[in-house]
């Protein structure tokens, strides 16, 4: 099961073809691409162990991690643009709701 946040009170939940938003689940055709790499021959038996201590296919281990991966490099850019948010605000203060939408034309 993989959770991602987009903004405060929206959750999407991904579980194997089926799709959770608020609640609501709805089926999603899963495009998958196919990935090749080389991997280091000494490794391959822990990672044949790995697989086997968890039950799990060498495929949902590797395409688990990876996306593990993105999304914790995802959290780090987020945490990145927090960061300079919360820096922005400190130095010029905050913006209200509607000023906000007129400079971006939102009001138009």
């Amino acid at each position: 099961m993989f959770t991602r946040s987009f903004f405060p009170g929206f959750t999407v939940i991904r579980v194997y073809g089926t799709i959770e938003i608020r609640g609501k689940v709805t089926m999603y055709k899963q495009h998958n691409k196919k990935l090749t790499i080389d991997f280091p021959a000494g490794e391959f038996m822990f990672l044949k162990m790995a697989c086997a201590r968890q039950d799990v296919t060498m495929k949902d281990f590797v395409t688990r991690a990876v996306i593990k991966s993105i999304e914790d490099y995802e959290d780090e850019l987020d945490k990145f643009s927090l960061k300079e948010a919360r820096k922005d605000i400190a130095e010029n203060g905050t913006v209200s709701w509607e000023e906000a939408c007129k400079e971006r034309g939102w009001n138009e």
